[in-house]
């Protein structure tokens, strides 16, 4: 399996993001690429730079840096959970820390050819994407090249009641901090809006959410579980019960699902940027 780590089950707030490393291999199957927009011919052409905003691990910049090494590959991300020694790097890649993602990106304005944001729907406010996250990347972007976001919705496909008790109240949590979590629904029309697109295309998938599901659908609820583990704390307190009970929710939910068969929903959004 790509990039598989071990997710143990945790019966406290787990602060381990190592399930971000899985999102590589899991949207590589889901979308049999790690990219829609058309940028094969500029990238096998060789000299390209290209910029993912919101590395997390890093996983995305390496393994596109390995299928394109006459190609240049940037990380940037607040979080320093990216590849540190250089012996680790490929030499076509690099990887920047800054302080905050909502701060201008530390670039010239037309110095990428392709700029690629990916599992960022809980990260920032709508009214951040609207006026800094995106802007930002087409500021950045040359005339003429593309921009890409890849999201998952908050909310999946035939959720049971235990599931949907749990996305609820990570909606809930998104909305006391103005975040939208169906974001990827939207991003079309966001970036239709700013003027400085054209060529914008959204494409959704399904894919199981679930065992039931093989090794995807297993490797994807994983990920749905560490990721409410990681906010274990504050998802209790919305749905008005104990951390453990809590634990008991997402234990339930994962045999829930085997029975509904639940999907995740996938997007990816890309565009040019106009001349």
């Amino acid at each position: 399996m790509e990039n598989s780590v071990s997710i143990s089950n945790q019966d406290s707030t787990s602060n381990d993001l190592s399930y971000l490393r899985l999102h590589n291999g899991l949207f590589r199957h889901i979308w049999s690429a790690d990219y829609s927009a058309p940028v094969h011919e500029v990238l096998q052409k060789g000299g390209a730079k290209v910029l993912d905003v919101g590395c997390g691990p890093g996983v995305w910049v390496m393994e596109m840096s390995k299928d394109y090494p006459s190609c240049n590959f940037i990380g940037i991300d607040s979080l320093s959970i990216h590849p540190q020694d250089p012996k680790d790097l490929t030499p076509n890649s690099k990887f920047l820390q800054v302080n905050s993602l909502l701060d201008p990106l530390p670039f010239e304005d037309n110095c990428f050819d392709y700029v690629h944001c990916r599992n960022a729907n809980m990260d920032f406010s709508t009214f951040q994407w609207k006026d800094q996250i995106i802007p930002e990347m087409i500021r950045i972007t040359k005339p003429d090249g593309f921009v890409e976001h890849c999201e998952v919705d908050e909310h999946h496909v035939n959720e049971g009641p235990i599931m949907r008790k749990i996305t609820d109240s990570i909606t809930n949590y998104n909305v006391s901090r103005e975040i939208d979590g169906m974001i990827g629904e939207k991003l079309d029309e966001i970036l239709l809006k700013t003027g400085l697109l054209y060529n914008i295309h959204h494409q959704q998938k399904y894919s199981p959410l679930g065992n039931w599901g093989g090794e995807y659908g297993k490797m994807a609820i994983d990920i749905f579980a560490a990721k409410c583990r990681t906010l274990r704390n504050q998802l209790a307190e919305e749905m008005k019960i104990t951390p453990q009970e809590f634990d008991e929710k997402i234990e339930n939910c994962l045999i829930e699902a085997e029975n509904t068969r639940t999907y995740l929903k996938s997007h990816r959004i890309y565009a040019q940027k106009l001349t």
